[in-house]
């Protein structure tokens, strides 16, 4: 009788065993898994055009001029103005965000922080052109759904100054010379 028991104990204790394994495996499919979240902050993105960069200039110049033509005509200032804004953006040069000082363009600084705060962009992820001359042209660069936003700064009258001019950039792709499927 003993004999008997014994194989009914030992018969049994393999069902015992698949049925723990069956019920932890439930549990994981039944657990939710959370992707970890990466804040945008953590990503650095190599590839933001330099602002010297001859497509870029040329895209400039055309999203500006196309800009300016649809606004009015203004005063002979307006247009000695708009005249100087291509005369001298050919000398854009980058400027370092983290040594900006607000006293310098208050506009630049107020972008540059509501980038920072409402979009959660990092300083290495931007990057600031300005011209050269009397009255400098401000462009930040930042990424924004696989292409770059420009944000042309002081382009806009100040009597609107919260509208900045701004278009989407998508840069050249390079392709491989040895890529192979």
């Amino acid at each position: 009788m003993m004999r008997y028991v014994l194989v009914l104990v030992f018969s049994m204790l393999p069902l015992q065993l698949s049925a723990e394994d069956t019920a932890a495996v439930t549990e994981n499919k039944n657990a939710i898994n959370v992707p970890e979240y990466i804040e945008q902050e953590d990503i650095i993105d190599p590839n933001i055009p330099a602002c010297n960069d001859i497509k870029l200039i040329e895209v400039m110049k055309k999203e500006i001029s196309q800009y300016l033509n649809k606004q009015p005509q203004g005063s002979i200032i307006e247009m000695r103005n708009r005249n100087i804004v291509f005369k001298y953006i050919d000398t854009i040069k980058e400027k370092d965000i983290e040594s900006f000082d607000n006293q310098e363009n208050y506009l630049v600084a107020d972008t540059i922080i509501m980038l920072k705060l409402n979009r959660n962009i990092s300083s290495e992820n931007m990057r600031l052109c300005v011209t050269e001359g009397k009255r400098p042209l401000y462009a930040l660069i930042y990424p924004e759904d696989f292409r770059y936003n420009v944000e042309i700064i002081n382009l806009v009258p100040s009597n609107r100054s919260k509208d900045n001019f701004s278009f989407l950039y998508t840069p050249e792709v390079k392709q491989y010379e040895n890529f192979e499927n």
